[in-house]
């Protein structure tokens, strides 16, 4: 067989097999129904619409208050400040801000599920946004450490930022916490906290050799 030739159908093999395991992850995510699903609007006292027609509850508002940790070292913030570039108003035009480590828990099936955190820091009474320094931790599990929203979203050029996590859960409860940063005057913040689960085989713990 030519060289060419060879190439050509290696390279048809490969696009199968891509084929075939898009193809079953598809099939996988159209036949999963979310047992878990959280949208929180930090800072928030009701509920909104973002602009994909999606419910987010405010931590603040009756129905939600039970997930943040009873705690006097936090702050709901708003602002009216919206940058043109946001893909939403929500949730990023509240925020809650903590002096002092404090938690979310939420009720949840165990199993993989993915998490999203929302950053978009905006000056607020006494709080410089240069001072929102944060560190999420899972469990025993460091997801951020000590952040600087600011620098971060300079550095990467964005207006703000969504950070992505897939966790397995083998508890009925799901704890994520918030913990300033060791600088001086640092605060922690965050604007919204997404939380569902996902399929357990969607990603796979090995890899075979092609």
């Amino acid at each position: 067989m030519a060289a060419g030739s060879s190439s050509c159908f290696t390279l048809h093999i490969l696009l199968a097999l891509f084929s075939t395991s898009f193809f079953s992850a598809c099939q996988s995510l159209t036949s999963y129904i979310t047992r878990d699903s959280y949208l929180i609007a930090c800072g928030s006292t009701s509920e909104t619409i973002d602009s994909d027609g999606r419910k987010w509850v405010g931590d603040a508002s009756p129905s939600a208050l039970h997930y943040l940790t009873k705690s006097n070292t936090s702050v709901g913030a708003s602002t009216t400040m919206q940058n043109p570039n946001l893909p939403s108003v929500v949730p990023f035009l509240s925020a809650r801000i903590f002096t002092s480590q404090a938690s979310y828990t939420f009720p949840v099936t165990p199993g993989r599920h993915w998490l999203r955190l929302y950053f978009y820091p905006f000056p607020y009474m006494d709080f410089d946004p240069n001072n929102a320094i944060v560190s999420v931790r899972f469990k025993s599990y460091s997801l951020i450490n000590n952040m600087s929203i600011v620098r971060e979203i300079q550095a990467l050029n964005y207006y703000f930022i969504m950070k992505e996590y897939s966790i397995n859960v083998t508890s009925s409860r799901f704890t994520v916490s918030f913990i300033p940063g060791k600088a001086k005057d640092a605060f922690a913040m965050v604007n919204g906290i997404e939380l569902m689960s996902m399929p357990d085989d969607l990603f796979h713990d090995t890899m075979k050799d092609v």
